[in-house]
């Protein structure tokens, strides 16, 4: 009966995800230098040259597609992190998507994200 419950628990919590959550433009930034080696809020090590990310509620392991909307360039990230509750960033990248996504001399950049 224990395991019946689990299950239906684990069903219902892995469910579908809420429309608006799968696909939002807002802002980009990544992560500084100064975090390498770092754990995240996941409990992973942070390592600039994997495609993780940093957003506010998402769950830990969601695959994010992050659309550049300057120059179109798509990137396949985890979410492993947690932005600040001041932040007004959508998302922050790792040092490696935001390479893919030609963002290191701005810093900052407007995308699109998608479940």
């Amino acid at each position: 009966m224990i395991l019946g419950g689990l299950l239906l628990s684990l069903a219902v919590f892995a469910g579908p995800k809420p429309p608006d959550a799968c696909k939002k433009k807002g802002l980009a930034s990544y992560y500084s230098n100064r975090f390498k080696g770092r754990r995240t809020s996941s409990g992973e090590k942070y390592h600039p040259d994997s495609f993780t990310c940093a957003h506010h509620t998402l769950p830990f392991g969601t695959r994010l597609i992050v659309t550049s909307l300057k120059n179109g360039k798509t990137i396949q990230v985890k979410v492993n992190d947690r932005l600040s509750v001041h932040s007004r960033r959508m998302i922050d990248l790792s040092r490696a998507g935001a390479a893919q996504l030609q963002m290191l001399r701005e810093g900052i950049t407007q995308v699109e994200i998608r479940c």
